[in-house]
């Protein structure tokens, strides 16, 4: 994620794993993202591990179900 860090990148997703098949039910999103904010290590000793991570798209995203 570091190289990513302030760079506009690709990004495509779906509700369920890639090996199903995109449909009305698994729809996909395609689109352009910048990497704004990674920060892998967050909280305190004890506390639970979490990411903070900001993400906004750049341009529009496409949303495929076929």
């Amino acid at each position: 994620m570091w190289a990513k860090l302030g760079t506009v990148t690709t990004f495509a997703v779906r509700a369920t794993d890639a090996a199903t098949s995109t449909s009305t039910s698994n729809p996909g999103y395609t689109g352009n993202l910048l990497v704004k904010e990674w920060s892998p290590l967050q909280g305190s000793v004890g506390d639970e591990a979490t990411v903070g991570v900001s993400y906004p798209t750049s341009g529009a995203v496409t949303r495929t179900t076929s």
